[in-house]
Formats: C-alpha cells, structure tokens, sequence
C-alpha cells in the first residue's frame, strides 16, 4: 500500500480540496498520513478538526499526535513568513534571496531532527510556502513524487494587465488543479500539469439539490475586504446593512457565513445583532445541507460550494470605478466597463441588481439551472477518479 503525507499549511481551504477524495472509494488503495502545520492552535483543536472532516479511519493517521516537537518550530516558521511578505513589499529580489536562504536552512535543520518516516508521495499545497516540518517529515523520502494541489475550489488564472509573483521553482511530479482557466502554473510546469476537477464539486452534483426558491432562506457569504478586489469594507458593511435590512422587510430568514480569517468580525456582527432574522454558520460550507432561496456573496470562489448544489449565487460586492493605477489579481475589466472576475463571466454567478429579484421564483429558477449547468461545464465531473489515475501514472 503506498504512503502518501497530506501535508495541510496554513489554510483549512486545502483540507476542504483533499477530504473528499481520503473518504473516496478511489483512495481506499492508500494509507495516508495528514500533518496540519499552522492550522489548529493547539493539539486538541488539531484533533478536533480531524474528527470533524471525518478523518478517523484505518487508513488515515494524524501525524500531529506523534510528532510534538515541531509546533515551536511552526512558530518559527510563521514569524518568518510574515517578515518575508515585508520584505517583499520593499525589494521583491532581496525577498527571494532571503527565501532561498530560509529554505536552505530548513533542510539543514531538517538532518539533525530524527524522523523515521519514509512516504511514496508528498502533497502540498500551490501556494508553495516551505517549512521546517515539510523538511523533517520528507527527508527521508527522497525518491517521492511530489504532488502539488489546489484550495477548495479555487482558480489560479493569471489576470491580463496583472504581474503576479513568479512561480517558484521546486521538485513538481504533478501539479493538479481545479480547472482548465486555472493557467498560473501552466508556463513553468506545463508538463507536470493535470486538470483533475475539485473533488468537493464532483461530489456537490451527485448531492440532492438545496436549492428551494419558496424557502424564503438567503445565505450570505462575507470577505476579508480589500481595495485589490475593487471594494472597501465601508462600502461592504453598509451593502450587509441594506440586505439585512431588506430580508427583515421581506419575511426572509438569514444565514451568515463569515470568512474565518477575518480580521474585521466584530463590525460584521456588530450589523447583523440588530436583526432577529439573522444565524451565523461557522463550520465548513462542505457540511452544509439546508435550503436556500439564493446565496449572495461578497467576491469569492466559495459560493460554488452552492452553485453546485444548484442553489443561484449572486455577487453583491460594492465594486468601485476600475482604477487604471490599480493592479487588480482577480478582477478585470468586463464589456460593461465595470469590474468583473471569472466566475460572473463563466456564468457560474450572476449580478444582483434589484434585491426584490429574490422573490421572483421564476428568475431564481432559471438562474439555479443556468449557473448549475456552466458550474459543470467549467469544472470535470470524476475528479476521484481522474485524481486516482493520474496518481497511479506518475507513481508507475
């Protein structure tokens, strides 16, 4: 049976990517070892999260139960990432020099801790980020395929207009990812490059449907706000003011999703107390299952956790005149001159531009059915499969 490390860093979103192919049929085969590196506070919370995303089974072990030295290096490794993005808003080659020299010394670190696990395959996450438990737990493994692996559903486009980071070089045997647009890593490592699907989605369109246009149920999905996605918290809070504002006029009930990183929870909350109407949902939208109207939702991939389950999406975010001196990572300039990004131009989301459209069932139908169908014309259907074979491939 091969061992394959799931090494989990910085972001539940990875773990939201991975779950539902470990609990698939197709991943039987393996044994898997998960590590959460900066993710849990604590052992406990560690262990917690791996018994919420249903992670107790023979053939998946919690590596973060046996190794408990690294934590404290974990710190190190989370004040030296944050010194890094300092550093790289100054001087983008000092940064990569002072990158390079980190990654050095975390190998060399990496041979005087012992470990004796040895893994066929290593997955880590896209964003590339190096770390000294990633070394510690690989050094011993050094003929294994390395497989590089999306976010929940995210998309990694490169955005015309945009100059994105380069691409980092290390050890690619496949890079997956959620869907052909997604082209950021497709220069550099065009030949390591798969297009598995996310297998969360592959799962949504098997799932029963959510959506119920007669519910009178809204989902509204919140962000951490910035001027690069064309909008302002001001602006956004007072948008949340006017919905809730607007459901409470209108007998709809509201169910909040905020995003877990969030900074700024306190002034989300601070809105939404002043509504009766309103429940805040705070595990993973992977669990969800209730029905819904509609989902509105600041900019974000995770309302195609809904669109999946054929519920409508519609972005509200309050996007301002594109600014020409602004480089937006996300956004681009769309033929109504305003502000758009993919998933409105796929047609996975629509626009919003009459709040009492929420009560036409008829518009929320034919929105349900025509976001539902580009959501799968845009994303592969399979993803288990597709990800089990092309693992199968590159270990043969």
């Amino acid at each position: 049976m091969k061992r394959i490390l799931i090494y989990i860093n910085d972001s539940l979103g990875e773990l939201d990517w991975i779950t539902p192919f470990l609990l698939s049929d197709e991943a039987s085969k393996y044994k898997f070892f998960i590590y959460f590196n900066n993710v849990g506070s604590d052992l406990e919370a560690k262990k917690r999260i791996y018994s919420e995303y249903s992670l107790t089974r023979d053939n998946i072990t919690l590596l973060n139960s046996k190794e408990n030295h690294f934590p404290k290096l974990s710190k190190i490794d989370d004040f030296v990432n944050r010194a890094l993005n300092k550093i790289k808003g100054i001087n983008y080659h000092l940064f990569e020099w002072s990158r390079n020299g980190m990654d050095f010394l975390r190998v060399f670190v990496a041979k005087f801790i012992p470990n004796s696990y040895r893994f066929d395959v290593i997955f880590r996450d896209y964003n590339l980020k190096d770390s000294f438990a990633l070394r510690i737990l690989a050094k011993n493994s050094s003929n294994a395929k390395f497989v590089i692996f999306p976010h929940a559903v995210g998309i990694q486009r490169v955005i015309p207009g945009h100059t994105r980071e380069p691409i980092k070089s290390t050890k690619v045997d496949l890079w997956l990812e959620n869907t052909e647009i997604s082209d950021y890593a497709a220069e550099k490592y065009s030949n390591q490059l798969f297009v598995s699907g996310a297998p969360v989605l592959s799962d949504n369109f098997k799932k029963e449907s959510m959506f119920d246009p007669e519910s009178s149920r809204i989902l509204i999905l919140t962000r951490i706000c910035s001027p690069e996605y064309g909008f302002t918290l001001e602006d956004s809070l007072s948008v949340y003011s006017d919905i809730l504002s607007w459901c409470s006029g209108n007998s709809f009930n509201v169910m909040v999703k905020h995003h877990p990183r969030d900074k700024n929870l306190k002034v989300w909350r601070k809105i939404q107390e002043r509504f009766s109407n309103v429940e805040e949902y705070t595990d993973s939208l992977m669990n969800l299952s209730d029905k819904f109207s509609a989902c509105l939702s600041f900019f974000s991939t995770a309302g195609l956790f809904l669109t999946s389950r054929r519920v409508p999406v519609f972005d509200i975010s309050p996007y301002e005149e594109l600014k020409e001196a602004v480089s937006y990572p996300f956004h681009f300039n769309g033929e109504d001159g305003r502000l758009t990004h993919d998933l409105v131009e796929q047609g996975c989301f629509s626009r919003l531009e009459n709040y009492d459209k929420i009560k036409d069932i008829s518009f929320l139908s034919d929105s349900s059915r025509r976001q539902y169908n580009c959501c799968k014309q845009l994303f592969p259907e399979e993803a288990h499969k597709r990800i089990q074979l092309k693992l199968d491939e590159v270990l043969d």
